[in-house]
C-alpha cells in the first residue's frame, strides 16, 4: 500500500496492470487532512447518476460522507453519504433526501448508486447494481450547477474545503463514475470488471489530486 503524505495529483488512464485499478484508502480517525479531489469539467446537470464501490465498518457521531459536490455560491449542490445509522442519504440542490437503504457499514464491498432527474423528481438507490429504493417528487425542475469541485471523503462547507472532521468518510472507496444522465445501465455497472466510465466523471480517466489518503491497485472481481 502506498501513502500519499502531500497534494498529489495521480493521473490513471484505462485499466492496466492486469485489470487492476486504484483504491483508496481513507484513514481513522477521522481528519480534515484526508480527501482526494476529482478534476472534472461538469457541465449545469437536470439529471445526474453518481456510483462508487466502497468497503467500511465505520459509523461515528456524524454523517460520512463518499462524494461531494459544490457548485455556483452552493456547497451541498451534491452530496452522496450515510448517517450516523448506517443509511445512505443525498443531497441535490441544497435538499436532503433520506433514504431506507440501511447498512453501509457492514464491512463489505458494495457497488453503490444514486439517480436523480428533474422531470418528476425521480431519484433512486442502487445496491450491487439492483434497485434498493426509488420516489419521485425531489427537487423538480432544479438545475445542478456547472463548474464546481468535486471532493471525495469530505463534505464541502464552501468551495473545495470547509471540511468537518466528524463528518469524514473512513474505508475503502473506488469506482467513482458520474453521468449527467440517469439512464445508465446499473446491473453493467456494478459487474466487478467495471468497464464503464461516467461521461462526467471516469474513474479510470479522471486526474485525482490526493492528500494523506493511502492507495492500493487490485483487480476488482477479487476484491473481498
Amino acid at each position: 500500500m502506498h501513502l500519499l503524505t502531500a497534494s498529489v495529483l495521480l493521473i490513471t488512464t484505462g485499466l492496466s496492470n492486469g485489470d487492476k485499478t486504484t483504491i483508496l484508502r481513507l484513514p481513522s480517525p477521522q481528519t480534515t487532512k484526508s480527501y482526494v479531489k476529482l478534476q472534472a469539467a461538469t457541465p449545469a446537470m437536470t439529471a445526474l447518476t453518481a456510483c462508487l464501490r466502497a468497503k467500511t465498518a465505520f459509523t461515528g457521531s456524524g454523517n460520512s460522507h463518499f462524494l461531494s459536490y459544490a457548485a455556483g455560491g452552493m456547497d451541498n449542490a451534491f452530496l452522496f453519504a450515510y448517517n450516523r445509522n448506517g443509511a445512505i442519504y443525498s443531497y441535490v440542490f441544497n435538499s436532503n433526501k433520506d433514504t431506507s437503504v440501511f447498512k453501509v457499514d457492514d464491512g463489505a464491498w458494495h457497488h453503490w448508486c444514486f439517480s436523480w432527474n428533474n422531470r418528476g423528481g425521480k431519484w433512486t438507490v442502487y445496491k450491487d447494481g439492483m434497485p434498493a429504493a426509488a420516489g419521485t417528487g425531489f427537487q423538480t425542475d432544479k438545475t445542478i450547477p456547472a463548474n464546481g469541485v468535486w471532493i471525495v471523503g469530505q463534505d464541502q462547507d464552501r468551495l473545495g474545503g470547509g471540511f468537518d472532521a466528524t463528518q469524514a468518510y473512513v474505508g475503502d472507496i473506488t469506482s467513482i463514475n458520474v453521468w449527467n444522465t440517469d439512464n445508465v445501465n446499473f446491473a453493467a455497472v456494478a459487474n466487478c470488471g467495471d468497464n464503464f466510465g461516467g461521461n462526467v466523471i471516469s474513474w479510470y480517466d479522471v486526474s485525482k489530486e490526493i492528500h494523506e489518503v493511502s492507495t492500493y491497485r487490485k483487480d476488482l472481481c477479487k476484491l473481498k
